[in-house]
């Protein structure tokens, strides 16, 4: 049953996947993943590194992405999004990144500040655009999942986005949102649904 996300509450199964795709048209923005993760959960949300920052070689996919040769040594950062306040502690999401440090221009301190802080890099650094490539909807491949009966801290959506800088990308991340986030609340009020149709401009003579 899709409740063992959450003992105290029956989630229905078409619920959770309309959520899902509501969650998806908001990861689609460019605003910052983090604060998309915060104002679905209703509280803040910060950085936690799960694993030490690292120096990894870029694949071809990624390399095409931020425009380097496949090979180039990246510094890669995998963080978590929790609570800031809630206890126990609320793990919403995902996130991992590789970046080029040389076109971020940092100072050996800003440098530092990468490779220690736990912070996503858009909240780190400042003028970063983050551009969304594609948001998929991963299978439960993990023993025991079935489609209608996902586990809390499985991904229910990925995100890959660049984070540029004056239309030069310095990172590729890819973004998860785990079902623990979806099951836990719906915003009463989404704001960019509020947005007007699309509308043919009018053209000038």
């Amino acid at each position: 049953m899709i409740d063992r996300l959450d003992h105290q509450t029956n989630h229905d199964p078409h619920e959770l996947l309309g959520r899902r795709e509501q969650l998806a048209r908001l990861v689609r923005l460019d605003t910052p993943f983090s604060q998309v993760v915060s104002s679905w959960a209703g509280f803040g949300v910060h950085g936690e590194q799960t694993t030490p920052t690292s120096f990894v070689d870029l694949t071809d996919d990624d390399a095409r992405l931020l425009d380097l040769p496949a090979g180039t040594s990246v510094t890669r950062r995998d963080i978590h999004l929790v609570s800031v306040l809630t206890e126990p502690v609320f793990r919403a999401a995902a996130i991992t990144e590789l970046v080029y440090e040389p076109r971020l221009g940092l100072d050996l301190a800003g440098r530092r500040a990468v490779r220690s802080g736990s912070d996503p890099l858009d909240s780190l650094v400042n003028h970063l655009r983050r551009v969304v490539c594609y948001v998929l909807r991963p299978h439960h491949a993990t023993e025991g999942d079935t489609a209608d009966d996902p586990q809390p801290d499985h991904p229910a959506l990925q995100a890959k986005t660049i984070l540029a800088h004056a239309g030069i990308p310095v990172a590729v991340a890819v973004e998860t949102v785990y079902w623990r986030l979806i099951a836990h609340r719906q915003p009463s009020v989404v704001l960019p649904y509020a947005m007007p149709r699309p509308l043919l401009a009018r053209m000038s003579r």
